[in-house]
């Protein structure tokens, strides 16, 4: 048994059962030889972590500090010790705990709203104890979830660091996220090239920008045009103020963003701008003073007439609701092949690379800290536009 691995390190042996072969642990713990077998993959690196996992048990039990519940959690050998551990705990109750520990940490109030959020994404696994979350179990939930690859990213990252406390607490001894690899199970995404441009930019042609403009209610044309015209981001201009438009100099400024109903600082500290206003995000504004501009607050406000906001929501147009209704039935009426709505933020950096802009000024329009992530967008825009303007000039000097 074990031959085909060489020699294995002190105390580390293997054994093979009827669910295939299994790394054992000797180890003596208050004067009792004990036998622990690791349910993992036998291999030379897993061999190695058997190996470093016993010194550092052994170091412990020297100590006095080993908690055998915290390596063995469902070993025979806790009764013998006196060691209780309450396995009905569940997904949900380490979820709950986790959301408690995040709000005495004084984490922002929209990072506890998005952990919110990513709580009752995972319902389906709440009741489930967490002893009984196997990598079948895991594997099931993920292969059913319909989720795009990075959803569940963010799912796992985030259970992940919930029930790492069931592992300090010695109800299992690997935490459940761990034990199954969601590469395995789910496609990439498809948004980065191997250049390192993505390739999820598909920006409106003039065309069907126009039809656009042509399907709107005039509020959310205003809306539209200024979007379409200062490439910001929907936190952005949802939390954009009268008190940001510079008439006199022709600019924006932006400051401020509303993420998951807070407000807070841009996205980075190089999202703190001007934007310059051309004449048709100037003529948007001019036509929006008309609905919000004698409120003085935000500038695409909703327009309450009998109905009256809940107390802690923003009097806004809100990004997710404006997707959702204004501009899926504006996409649909015009006849144009639906994107969602960032693409008029593409849209904006695409025809300024388009027209030959400098990319410094279009990457501090944009809020990024330098070119690089023009690059990493837009590469493909960039790059044709080059080879235009490089035949353009040979074209030129053929002529003379």
């Amino acid at each position: 048994m074990g031959k085909e691995w060489g020699k294995l390190p002190r105390g580390i042996s293997i054994r093979d059962n009827a669910s295939g072969q299994r790394m054992q642990l000797a180890f003596t713990y208050k004067g009792v030889k004990c036998r622990e077998q690791l349910i993992i993959p036998i291999t030379k690196a897993n061999i190695k972590y058997g190996a470093n996992l016993l010194g550092e048990m052994q170091n412990k039990i020297e100590r006095k500090t080993f908690n055998y519940a915290e390596y063995f959690p469902n070993s025979s050998k806790l009764k013998l010790f006196g060691i209780q551990i309450d396995k009905s705990k569940r997904v949900i109750d380490y979820l709950d705990e986790y959301q408690m520990a995040c709000l005495k940490r004084g984490l922002s109030p929209s990072t506890i709203e998005g952990y919110r959020k990513l709580k009752l994404s995972v319902k389906d696994l709440h009741e489930i104890a967490v002893v009984d979350l196997t990598p079948a179990t895991l594997k099931a939930y993920v292969t059913g979830s319909g989720n795009a690859p990075k959803t569940l990213r963010n799912k796992f990252s985030y259970l992940r660091s919930a029930l790492a406390e069931a592992v300090t607490e010695g109800l299992v001894p690997l935490n459940p996220i761990d034990t199954i690899k969601l590469s395995n199970y789910v496609s990439k995404d498809n948004k980065v090239q191997l250049s390192g441009t993505h390739n999820d930019i598909d920006p409106f042609t003039p065309n069907e920008i126009q039809a656009i403009y042509d399907h709107c209610r005039p509020s959310e044309l205003n809306l539209i045009r200024f979007v379409f015209n200062t490439g910001m981001r929907p936190s952005e201009w949802s939390a954009l103020k009268w008190s940001d438009i510079d008439f006199i100099n022709q600019e924006v400024h932006v400051t401020t963003a509303i993420v998951h109903n807070q407000v807070k600082g841009t996205k980075t500290s190089a999202g703190r701008r001007s934007i310059p206003l051309n004449i048709i995000a100037l003529y948007a504004l001019q036509e929006q003073k008309a609905f919000t501009f004698l409120h003085n607050d935000f500038v695409f406000m909703k327009m309450q007439t009998r109905v009256q906001l809940p107390k802690k929501e923003l009097n806004r147009v809100d990004p997710d609701s404006f997707r959702k209704h204004q501009w899926s039935r504006v996409l649909k009426a015009s006849g144009v092949r639906y994107r969602y709505p960032y693409q008029m933020r593409h849209t904006y950096a695409t025809m300024h690379i388009s027209s030959g802009e400098n990319i410094w000024k279009i990457a501090k329009w944009l809020g990024h800290a330098s070119p690089e992530m023009l690059f990493r967008h837009y590469g493909s825009f960039i790059e044709e536009f080059e080879q235009k303007d490089t035949a353009g000039t040979r074209e030129g000097n053929i002529n003379k």
